[in-house]
């Protein structure tokens, strides 16, 4: 438990570090372009990732169609000789 925790207060350390710098952005005069800016990339990387399940269904669904609706040749079973009937109960007598 003490090792969750203390892994859980570094991450954290390390978070606020790394936004620290946009937190003083924030801050500073130039906000506004800054809030427009991060709001513009966060609707374009939704954007993306819809854009790629549509295109991972519409591959999906153009495979499967392609893979159900391939006409196959028929296999021949090889010619083997005629069944000799059935075969003895396997006895200890011989």
């Amino acid at each position: 438990m003490a090792a969750k925790r203390t892994t859980k207060k570094a991450v954290a350390r390390a978070r606020s570090d790394h936004l620290q710098p946009l937190y003083e952005k924030l801050e500073s005069s130039e906000r506004q372009k800054l809030i427009y800016k991060l709001a513009r990339s966060r609707i374009e990387v939704a954007q993306d990732i819809s854009k790629a399940a549509v295109r991972k269904i519409l591959g999906a669904t153009s495979y499967f169609n392609e893979l159900l609706n391939k006409q196959r040749k028929e296999v021949q079973p090889p010619d083997l000789p005629p069944n000799q009937g059935l075969v003895p109960p396997v006895t200890t007598n011989r």
